[in-house]
C-alpha cells in the first residue's frame, strides 16, 4: 500500500520515539518521547490518523487519559506500521 507523505512522516516519527495521540474533539498530534513528557509537539490532521488506523498501520493502546475533560487515546505502530512500504 502506498502511503502519503504525511502518513509516512508520522510512521517515521513513531519509529523514532514519538507517540501519537488522538481525540475526536481536539485533533491529533505526535510528541517526542511520549505524550505529556514535554518533548517537541507536532499537530497531525485527523484524516491522516484515520487513514493510518483504517489501513492497519497504527492501533489504539489500552491507555486513555483525560485532558481538559475529553479522552485522549494513544496509538502504537502495528507490525505493518513497523515495516511500511516505501512512499
Amino acid at each position: 500500500m502506498k502511503l502519503s507523505e504525511k502518513q509516512h512522516d508520522i510512521i517515521w516519527l513513531m519509529q523514532n520515539g514519538w507517540e501519537l495521540g488522538f481525540t475526536g474533539f481536539g485533533g491529533a498530534w505526535v510528541q517526542k518521547n511520549g505524550l505529556g513528557k514535554g518533548g517537541e509537539l507536532k499537530r497531525v490532521a485527523n484524516v491522516t490518523v484515520i487513514k493510518l488506523i483504517e489501513n492497519g498501520f497504527v492501533k489504539p493502546t489500552n491507555y486513555i487519559s483525560f485532558d481538559f475533560f475529553f479522552p485522549i487515546r494513544t496509538y502504537v505502530l502495528t507490525k505493518l506500521g513497523m515495516n511500511p512500504v516505501a512512499k
